[in-house]
């Protein structure tokens, strides 16, 4: 089926392309395969089976030893449980979150090393420059995409007796609440327990130069504005002791205000102020935690610069539950706001084509960069109250499309 398909898809991008199902399309080609409301659970019954290790007599250390080992590999057993369930979901309940669903064919390129070819002797044969060539394969992956979070939290909803859900950025409860597909009948929305002296939170509108902080996608291009933002920075910096956090709105931004400033010498400028650390894209978490290390470190331990500067990403590693209480975090400043990838299909499925009826369309989409600036703002003043050891002020600024003073 994946195969026979793949003939269909539609381009998308530069070597990308994809078809899209809806959940009740799936189901009817399910139906074709025979795997119905009916057939379904009887292969469940056949999974569970095939999940059971069986006895093998096996040689250990010179002797015939009994030992039960698996019937199918590791990365089958979890690719196939994740299959049935998706599948469960979709014939849960008379199909109830068929329309929950989309499924998706899509079609990238991977580079890959040739393989070796062998002789009319068997031997393999390297290239004279003893080099393996690369070729470039085109890839299909199958994916299924939940668009409504009800789903899963139905698990959990009408089973247990008191859910109780905490947290400092679930604000507005109204539209949170249609997400999850429950009411909740007791709310608490609590005041902030910060005093007006110890946090100024404002939207800075222009520079030291005066001009215009606009950070959309046409202003972030030009170098007035990446200069601009730069000396902005290094002025709060200056102005500012110990930790300061700065948020970008994505790692293509970061890396093009780094690269502008490089070449001006204002990261040189930052660098005599501050340690300056840049969150890594991707990477091995050991190696982020080393990092985070020398951030705490360098405000921890003041030696000729005065604290350190954490450029990070919202969405990243950074702006999710680190410590950033008392001198971690002085200042905050976030730049733009982080709207996800408009053309992400699954960003695409969720905003225009979903049929629940909440949060749809712009809303939507406004919503989820709301949310992920909110989380990177709110995760660290909400810190303050609980370990605040001293009356100097937190600093968070703004730098976005909102309305400015």
């Amino acid at each position: 089926w994946l195969e026979a398909n793949s003939e269909y898809l539609v381009e998308r991008d530069y070597e990308s392309a994809c078809k899209i199902w809806s959940g009740n399309e799936m189901l009817l080609t399910l139906h074709k395969m025979g795997i119905t409301t009916a057939t379904f659970p009887i292969l469940q019954g056949h999974f569970s089976a095939v999940l059971q290790k069986e006895e093998k007599i096996l040689p250990i250390y010179g002797k015939e030893e009994t030992r039960e080992v698996p019937v199918i590999s590791a990365s089958t057993q979890i690719m196939l449980k994740g299959l049935f369930m998706v599948l469960d979901y979709l014939f849960r309940q008379n199909s109830r979150f068929a329309d929950d669903y989309k499924i998706a064919i899509q079609q990238t390129y991977s580079w890959t090393n040739q393989i070796d070819i062998s002789d009319k002797n068997g031997l393999l044969v390297l290239p004279k420059n003893k080099k393996r060539s690369r070729q470039k394969t085109a890839v299909h992956v199958l994916n299924f995409w939940c668009l409504n979070p009800a789903v899963a939290f139905s698990d959990i909803n009408g089973k247990v007796q008191t859910i109780v859900l905490t947290s400092g950025t679930l604000s507005p409860m109204k539209s949170f609440s249609s997400e999850l597909g429950v009411t909740f009948t007791i709310q608490l929305e609590a005041n902030h327990v910060i005093k007006n002296s110890q946090v100024w939170v404002g939207t800075i509108g222009s520079g030291p130069k005066g001009r215009n902080l606009c950070a959309t996608f046409q202003n972030t291009e030009t170098f007035e504005f990446q200069d601009e933002v730069g000396a902005l920075l290094l002025s709060v910096c200056q102005t500012v002791s110990q930790g300061i956090l700065c948020f970008l709105p994505s790692y293509k931004l970061l890396e093009k205000l780094k690269e502008r400033w490089l070449s001006t010498g204002l990261w040189h400028n930052l660098e005599l102020v501050k340690t300056v650390i840049v969150e890594p894209q991707g990477g091995e978490k050991t190696n982020f935690d080393e990092l985070l290390q020398v951030y705490y470190d360098a405000i921890k331990y003041k030696g000729e610069k005065d604290g350190a500067l954490l450029v990070a990403v919202c969405r990243g590693k950074v702006s999710e539950g680190l410590d950033f209480s008392d001198d971690n975090a002085r200042a905050v400043i976030t730049i733009g706001i982080p709207f996800p990838n408009v053309k992400d299909l699954q960003l695409t499925s969720a905003t225009v084509e979903g049929t629940n009826g909440y949060a749809q369309g712009w809303v939507s989409y406004s919503k989820m960069a709301d949310a992920a600036l909110t989380t990177a703002t709110d995760e660290t003043v909400d810190i303050y109250p609980r370990k605040l050891l001293s009356p100097s002020t937190a600093l968070v600024l703004h730098s976005t499309e909102a309305e400015c003073y």
